[in-house]
């Protein structure tokens, strides 16, 4: 039955734009584990999320149970799917991952061309993350050149190894306007211990 459920072309302009590991479910929009349909390339999210992809299957044998007729159930099933982060497949029907192929090796070939997707859109991402950086760099220096106060900001906390947790919930805590307040009522520490910098005056 792999033969009649693996119907989509690996050249087919029927798949969804953008990298595999981003697509969403056409039910939910959920782009967690999207596994796509061999026979119609349809995404749905896998069982573990909400089942979208196994309900595509089982509302597909109810199509085909009430047509009467047996030729059509036998070459139209959407009991096979692969999972575009890891490529592999499953089969609704066995219930059971599909280690064997098709005689003209359709799955391997869908599989490599789900990769090749994946990897032009990582480069493509890449590119566009270098760009933005390129541009970052350049809008960096004019500020250096300008020299204007207001282009200066205030920074987070120094990371000094052992201390990024505390930088982490000093940085979260410092944006409560309470927790601010209360610390910027307190006296000085010079003020209350009556010391200046750990001397005494």
């Amino acid at each position: 039955h792999l033969g009649a459920s693996v119907c989509l072309a690996p050249d087919s302009a029927k798949f969804p734009q953008g990298s595999p590991s981003s697509w969403c479910c056409s039910v939910c929009r959920s782009n967690k584990s999207p596994w796509i349909c061999l026979t119609c390339s349809s995404v749905h999210c896998g069982r573990y999320v909400n089942g979208h992809a196994k309900k595509h299957y089982e509302d597909a044998q109810v199509a085909l149970m009430n047509h009467k007729k047996a030729e059509k159930q036998e070459k139209v099933q959407h009991m096979v799917c692969m999972d575009c982060s890891s490529y592999s497949t499953y089969c609704y029907r066995c219930d059971d991952f599909v280690v064997n192929d098709t005689k003209l090796g359709l799955v391997q070939k869908v599989r490599e061309h789900l990769q090749n997707l994946e990897n032009s859109g990582f480069t493509v991402d890449r590119h566009r993350k270098r760009k933005l950086l390129e541009s970052a760099s350049v809008n960096s220096k004019l500020l250096k050149v300008n020299g204007s106060p207001a282009s200066l900001c205030a920074t987070g906390l120094r990371n000094l190894g052992n201390t990024c947790f505390m930088n982490a919930i000093l940085q979260s805590l410092s944006n409560i306007p309470q927790f601010c307040c209360y610390f910027k009522e307190l006296p000085a520490v010079e003020l209350r211990n009556g010391k200046t910098a750990g001397r005494r005056t």
